[in-house]
């Protein structure tokens, strides 16, 4: 059996939780659901450019290449041996502990260990500190940190066991920066991923033109080294991974790293929302695969296999009282009572619209009673309603943000909108897809032609315009302060559309005389369905909308969607309602087809996932399909497959909207 070392992504397992380093040497049993998440393989993907980009930064250094641990680690400390000297995959073994550290700096008797994250960070406004308590580290850095101080841990161990304990090791982390600019065009598509084998495993494929990556052509560094010796000595010393201390932690985990790997109850966890909700082990299917996070509710809570088919606490909306309930041996939502809901007050909401606890409390009920009737305050809704104009305007838009920028003048992590879909709803109740855009040219900047297209289409009326959540708003706003530091003729005349759509809270801007109308905000507010499951969410409340309307049920049974009575660009004849195999009305979304493998896979485990600012991460497999299209190599006929799934997915999230508003139109009239 191949010895089995505590690596560093091992310990930032151990970080999450302990038991995971079981299931994570176990993937011909316990799935990993992260490996087929579209947003974080995005993510990963930004990580391996960014790290091919901060070797261009350090030239000419050594690739120790791919060998044993032993053989790697041996050639890195021949390498130390030089006065000066760089190394890429410097490896370090000390003990059960192995590291493979991203770029190795040595003059003289001083080391740079830096650590490459396709992370944002402003030198000028960011800190690893809270801003209340300055002695306590920002949660969102944590897992970050633990990383480069582990791997500081370590290769202090190692060198003082090879003999090189004068070297002083400093530890860094290298980060995008948020405050710096592209100098150049075309940063991202210099670095282009490609698949490696059947897995799925990448690599980044440069151009053959060398001299494209001396740093001078490379334009200003947009990476930034930030010296965090001060934070891995405090985790050193006062840092804890789970109940452990940091160094026992290191010593513990490197020791039973090997036990653990063939004995599951070496840790004795304890189940907690976070990160047992969202653990990645979670799946089990009918091929062999089991549920890690089953059998941890097995051991620790005495789950049987009927109690998997109950909703827990944790599954209630914006609930944080869950560990305490899970402490109390209360698991279920049927266990729950109102106190437990709104545990600093209990008196009754006296807005016209659902409180927070107002829509816990009718989940739990709903829950406890097996009661699917969705709960709507029909007056209030219905006056709201009246109010909205005809026609309304539904509208989504696609967009990415990319650790490298596409295009000059533009910063890491900076906003493209590279698409958007447009339904249009009349007083008679017809329906039609009225307008789409996307870009689909190489090295392009779209935003200001994105603007310009969708003040084409909803200039014309005073129709409501609906957006789905925040993303829409903000990004607009973005676009406006482009806008604004631009040298285009029609900027004014832009951002003054602009403003009649949205609202800037940031900078005090008030709402706009057609500021968009969020169906989202409507669905917390007025409607609460049981088959959402507690989301607000549109990829949750457009399945439980469908399966509880027969409105909907009737009307799009039919193969009338894509045809006269209701125009659509990408759809013929289509049939939205379709069932499954149990009689429940499949997820729409389920129904296209994959721009990768099979359909576009939206994974949102966190709730209301399409609520957060975020929320392009709805669409990480379209943001993926426009960074392909950004690479001139993508081949004609791939890009015009790319083409249609982006538009036919960009449709449907806005026929959603109206599916929604649908719906409440009818509820408020029966």
């Amino acid at each position: 059996m191949p010895h089995t070392y505590l690596t560093k992504s091992k310990f930032k397992t151990a970080l999450d939780c302990p038991r995971k380093l079981y299931y994570a040497q176990h993937p011909e049993v316990y799935p990993n659901a992260q490996s087929e998440d579209a947003f974080l393989q995005q993510l990963a993907e930004g990580g391996f450019q960014v790290g091919e980009l901060a070797k261009d930064y350090y030239p000419n250094g050594i690739e120790i290449s791919k060998g044993s641990h032993k053989e790697s680690a041996d050639k890195t400390s021949e390498l130390l041996k030089q006065e000066n000297v760089i190394i890429y995959e410097a490896a370090f073994l000390w003990e059960n502990c192995y590291v493979l550290a991203d770029i190795v700096v040595k003059k003289g008797n001083k080391l740079q260990l830096i650590e490459v994250k396709a992370k944002g960070f402003n030198p000028e406004n960011d800190s690893f500190w809270g801003k209340r308590d300055a002695d306590k580290l920002v949660a969102s850095w944590q897992p970050y940190l633990y990383d480069i101080a582990f791997q500081d841990y370590v290769v202090k161990k190692s060198l003082e066991s090879s003999g090189l304990d004068s070297v002083k090791v400093l530890p860094y982390l290298m980060l995008t920066n948020k405050s710096s600019f592209a100098t150049v065009d075309g940063l991202n598509q210099l670095y282009q991923l490609v698949s490696v084998d059947s897995e799925g495993r990448k690599k980044v494929i440069k151009n053959q033109d060398s001299n494209l990556y001396n740093i001078e052509n490379l334009g200003a560094k947009i990476l930034i080294e930030v010296d965090v010796q001060k934070e891995v000595e405090y985790i050193q010393q006062f840092g804890k991974v789970g109940e452990l201390e940091f160094k026992k932690a290191v010593e513990v985990y490197s020791k039973v790293l090997l036990e653990f790997k063939e004995n599951k109850d070496v840790y004795k966890g304890t189940i907690k929302k976070n990160p047992c909700k969202t653990c990645e082990f979670s799946d089990r299917n009918d091929d062999g695969y089991f549920s890690g996070r089953e059998e941890c509710l097995q051991r620790y809570a005495n789950f049987t296999e009927k109690d998997f088919g109950t909703p827990l606490v944790w599954d209630i909306w914006n609930f944080r009282n869950s560990d305490k309930l899970f402490e109390e041996g209360r698991y279920f939502i049927k266990d729950v009572q109102r106190e437990d809901l709104e545990p600093k007050s209990n008196k009754l909401n006296s807005d016209p619209w659902m409180s927070s606890t107002d829509r816990k409390e009718y989940q739990v009920i709903k829950t406890a009673t097996d009661d699917n009737e969705p709960v709507v305050y029909k007056e209030e809704l219905a006056a709201i309603m009246a109010e909205w104009k005809f026609p309304l305007h539904f509208i989504d838009f696609e967009g990415s943000r990319t650790a490298l920028p596409f295009y000059k003048d533009m910063r890491p992590y900076e906003q493209v909108a590279f698409q958007f879909s447009h339904h249009k709803v009349f007083a008679d109740g017809t329906l039609e897809h009225a307008s789409e855009w996307l870009n689909m040219q190489a090295g392009y900047f779209p935003n200001f032609d994105f603007v310009r297209a969708l003040k084409k289409v909803l200039g014309n009326d005073e129709g409501t315009v609906f957006k789905y959540a925040t993303y829409e708003n903000s990004v607009l706003n973005s676009i406006e302060k482009q806008l604004l530091n631009s040298d285009e003729p029609d900027k004014e005349e832009l951002v003054s559309f602009i403003h009649t759509l949205t609202n800037d809270k940031s900078c005090g801007r008030s709402a706009g005389h057609r500021d968009m109308i969020d169906l989202c905000d409507i669905i917390k507010k007025y409607y609460y369905n049981p088959l959402t499951f507690g989301s607000n969410s549109i990829k949750y409340v457009l399945p439980a909308i469908l399966n509880s309307s027969n409105l909907l049920q009737n009307k799009y049974s039919k193969p009338i969607y894509g045809t006269w009575e209701m125009p659509s660009k990408n759809f013929q004849n289509q049939i939205w309602v379709q069932k499954n195999a149990e009689g429940k009305i499949k997820d729409p979304y389920k129904l296209l087809h994959n721009i990768y493998d099979g359909r576009i896979d939206i994974n949102e485990d966190d709730e209301d996932f399409g609520e957060q600012e975020s929320s392009v991460a709805n669409g990480g497999a379209a943001m993926s399909a426009y960074n392909e299209i950004q690479f001139t190599s993508t081949t004609p006929e791939r890009r015009k497959e790319l083409q249609e799934q982006l538009l036919r997915y960009c449709e449907l999230d806005t026929l959603a909207m109206v599916m929604v508003y649908e719906e409440l139109a009818n509820v408020i009239k029966s």
